[in-house]
């Protein structure tokens, strides 16, 4: 196992953990949804977290890097964020609600 499988398994454990979370596919990985709302896309052996708003700007200062769907006709950018080293670091604390 890579250090991003590894560090993706650390996330998933502790999803694994929580009530009510379903997952389907999307944009070729795997989608963490809390009711209708998809929160976290695990992709390639990484992990993205859903942003916006502020919380997109903060991902943005920790250098995480922003999804990107390739598509037929070009890229569209998302508002998920990998955190794999974010996560492996405790630089954030996740908070569920």
């Amino acid at each position: 196992m890579n250090s991003n499988q590894d560090k993706q398994s650390k996330v998933v454990e502790y999803l694994r953990e929580l009530d009510g979370i379903s997952t389907h596919s999307m944009f070729g990985g795997i989608g963490y949804f809390q009711g209708d709302a998809m929160f976290l896309l695990v992709y390639g052996g990484k992990t993205y977290l859903r942003g916006g708003g502020e919380l997109s700007e903060q991902f943005r200062q920790y250098q995480c890097q922003q999804f990107a769907f390739q598509k037929r006709i070009g890229c569209a950018r998302v508002e998920y964020f990998e955190i794999d080293d974010l996560f492996d670091a405790r630089v954030m604390t996740l908070r569920c609600y």
